[in-house]
């Protein structure tokens, strides 16, 4: 058996000994609808990983907070050793050995409710930590839906692209025709050869768009691998169904926007750090209690009698009560009035962005779904219009000017009805999404 015969044999042999080493390369695109897209990112998105964190570490907050209402133990110890000298021995030098050994313990029995309050400040941030896990899946979720729709535009132009470029050769090939029978020109014929190169590009810039909206897709889901996204079927009924009013839409949607919710967390938080503050007023008192003992080698008892007879227990209470405190407490107040004002504010804020952003949600789906009814009715007119010049081009009653301009009138046509139909659509949906209504999208 020759060496290449033996080499063919081991490929073959391992392909099928290793079949899913060769499938798994095969299996490299993801293929996703715009669910799974949004549930992909909420896990792998690193801005959602990170508030996930954050509230982690605020539920470790509060767990701290509520312990420092018992009391702390701690444990010391301290081992000597030393040289001396005697008067009777001066040359030489003389070791003591000798340990102490102690349990401390404190607990606040009172500080104004300081302790009370800081444990509810904890929850309270807590809360606004998990509020900032919904706010980060919310936004990749809104540029999730936004790619999505962009990308199902794109796909559609290359399409349009491919069937204005396909209707150009076909028209070439009847100039050619025209040609030869002395219908038309060289220079009529040139001329249509240019516009058939310039469908070319331009279904290469659409091709174009359509892989940049699919990068900024993966980006979006951490993804590495290529992406294919499932199309669904979007019919016009679909687009020119009724729109909610503004109204609706925005009470709707009023407690899903997380700032707001957020807004109002802030304003508490606000206020119970003001609360926090007017404890510096009150005294404070406090439990201590200890034991230690120790031993020392020039005590003529061993060690253990030296343990027993050394303990020694203490227990007390300490009163701390501020008197001036250099106006710490005043301004801690103050601050904390002004933190409460400017939460207020970005209460009202949030507010007045949600707004904007329903409205100008609702102006777009508006506006496009006029726009999308008018360029539907244009297509079908510039349709039959080029049906017409074309057939008296065939005729040689049309130059190739005309028949131009009709192509180029109706790639256009078709472009704007496209862009309309999915921008009403992506504002649709985005509607739907702040009102947590399901997305209206079927396959």
């Amino acid at each position: 058996m020759s060496m290449s015969n033996f080499k063919w044999i081991f490929l073959l042999g391992f392909i099928f000994a290793f079949p899913s080493y060769y499938s798994s390369l095969n299996a490299q695109t993801k293929v996703m609808n715009l669910s799974e897209c949004i549930e992909y990112a909420k896990e792998h998105n690193i801005n959602v990983k990170k508030a996930k964190l954050n509230y982690e570490e605020s539920q470790i907050n509060t767990l701290e907070s509520k312990a420092s209402l018992y009391p702390n133990l701690s444990f010391s110890s301290g081992q000597n050793f030393s040289y001396y000298s005697t008067a009777q021995s001066p040359t030489m030098d003389k070791g003591a050995y000798n340990g102490n050994y102690g349990l401390n313990s404190s607990m606040t029995l009172y500080n104004g409710g300081r302790l009370l309050k800081g444990i509810e400040q904890s929850k309270l941030q807590q809360e606004i930590n998990k509020l900032n896990i919904t706010n980060a899946e919310y936004s990749i979720t809104v540029s999730i839906i936004q790619n999505y729709i962009q990308i199902l535009y794109a796909n559609e132009s290359v399409k349009n692209q491919e069937a204005i470029l396909n209707l150009s050769k076909k028209q070439l090939e009847r100039s050619n025709t025209l040609l030869k029978a002395g219908s038309i020109s060289k220079a009529d014929l040139a001329q249509l050869e240019s516009q058939k190169y310039a469908y070319d590009y331009q279904l290469i810039q659409a091709k174009n768009s359509l892989q940049k909206y699919k990068l900024d897709l993966k980006q979006l889901l951490e993804l590495k691998d290529d992406i294919e996204i499932l199309t669904p079927s979007i019919d016009d009924s679909e687009v020119v169904a009724t729109i909610q009013s503004l109204e609706d839409v925005y009470n709707n949607s009023y407690n899903y926007f997380i700032t707001i919710l957020n807004g109002k967390k802030n304003i508490e938080l606000a206020s119970l750090s003001k609360e926090i503050a007017k404890t510096g007023y009150y005294p404070s008192l406090s439990l201590n209690a200890g034991i230690s003992t120790g031993h020392n080698s020039q005590v003529d008892m061993n060690i253990v009698k030296q343990l027993k007879t050394g303990l020694y227990e203490n227990i007390g209470l300490n009163l701390s009560v501020p008197i001036y405190s250099r106006r710490q407490n005043k301004s801690s107040i103050q601050r904390a009035d002004i933190s409460i004002k400017q939460s207020e504010l970005d209460f009202a804020q949030a507010e007045k962005n949600a707004w904007k952003i329903i409205e100008t949600l609702y102006l777009d789906a508006l506006n496009n779904q006029n726009s999308f009814i008018a360029a539907k009715a244009k297509v079908s007119s510039q349709e039959i219009s080029y049906q017409l010049v074309e057939e008296k081009f065939n005729l040689g009653l049309k130059n190739t000017i005309e028949i131009l301009s009709e192509q180029n009138n109706l790639l256009l046509a078709k472009q704007e009805m496209l862009q309309a139909k999915y921008q009403t659509m992506m504002s649709k949906q985005l509607m739907n999404f702040y009102q947590q209504k399901p997305l209206e999208i079927k396959y």
